[in-house]
């Protein structure tokens, strides 16, 4: 069985949202997410 990559068009590549548009809602909603994560997981290292 051969599985192939998806080639990326470059014309529609835009990179990371964050890193295009820092002050948009949406790189705030990934930065509020990654938070939410890193924080849920806090609790699930200090608890034996």
């Amino acid at each position: 069985m051969v599985f192939g990559r998806k080639k990326r068009s470059k014309k529609n590549y835009k990179g990371l949202i964050t890193l295009a548009s820092p002050g948009s809602l949406i790189s705030e909603q990934f930065r509020t997410l990654r938070t939410n994560i890193e924080f849920a997981m806090v609790d699930k290292n200090t608890n034996p």
